[in-house]
């Protein structure tokens, strides 16, 4: 190529660049103008269905579905049955008692129902016998006579200078003297967390559970349902229902708590 050719191709490279420049910038000064007018009238005309748009592409138009709702329920609070004072005394949620010995500090007796107000800030406060023309209230409920005889002090301390010691054993009032004989010779109730298996292995959850939560012995039996796994002896059913209450939470199937005489 002469150079008399090589300065005419660089000068018309130098006028198509310059009218490439003058179109981009007209382009980001203006932008893209649509037309309303025709934009009206695609949309007036526009398909429905499914729309081929270049092989192998289909795409269809959907309408978006309800809101996703999702139902939360709130956890339900267990009651709290320990002694204890509080600035507002509580009445306990069931005034049954737990089977096994136990004992209550008794702090009042009234022809009338109390209120909140009338109990010193003591929880739980059981009420009983309300049938027979009189409201007894009593607080606590202590596996043993230690246990109440050192919140004695701090029940009269609230008002309740005349407040004493019953025994209860499966619900039923007995003397304080049978009860601490109960304690030095041992309650005669016992108590067995029982596991049914219908294909005679132990679910091996269940064998965990057992193994973390208590040093107890596991008895194999048999019966006309299949094979049942014992776990006990516990003293109380408040402690074998402890434990039956985590194997429940944990899905093992066919639990059951049994006295044993």
């Amino acid at each position: 190529v002469s150079e008399a050719a090589m300065v005419r191709l660089r000068a018309e490279s130098d006028r198509l660049n310059a009218e490439l420049a003058a179109i981009e910038m007209d382009f980001l000064a203006n932008g893209v103008v649509i037309d309303p007018d025709k934009a009206l009238e695609n949309i007036g005309n526009k398909v429905t269905g499914p729309q081929v748009v270049s092989e192998g592409f289909v795409f269809e138009k959907h309408m978006p579905g309800r809101d996703f709702e999702i139902m939360v329920e709130k956890p339900v609070k267990q009651f709290d049955y320990s002694f204890q004072i509080l600035p507002v005394g509580r009445f306990a949620e069931d005034n049954r008692l737990p089977d096994g010995l136990i004992y209550q500090i008794q702090i009042f007796a009234s022809e009338a129902p109390a209120g909140v107000k009338d109990l010193g800030g003591l929880s739980p406060v059981f009420m009983r016998n309300p049938s027979k023309g009189k409201y007894i209230y009593s607080v606590g409920v202590f596996e043993t006579y230690d246990q109440a005889r050192s919140n004695l002090g701090k029940v009269r301390s609230r008002g309740f200078g005349s407040a004493f010691i019953n025994a209860f054993y499966d619900g039923e009032k007995i003397s304080v003297a049978e009860g601490r004989e109960m304690e030095r010779k041992g309650v005669p109730s016992e108590y067995m967390v029982c596991i049914l298996s219908p294909d005679g292995s132990l679910d091996e959850t269940a064998s965990e559970i057992i193994k973390a939560g208590t040093s107890m012995d596991i008895i194999r039996t048999l019966n006309e349902n299949g094979t049942v796994y014992m776990v006990g002896p516990f003293k109380t059913k408040a402690e074998a229902e402890k434990l039956a209450g985590k194997l429940i939470a944990s899905d093992v199937k066919g639990i059951s708590v049994e006295k044993q005489e």
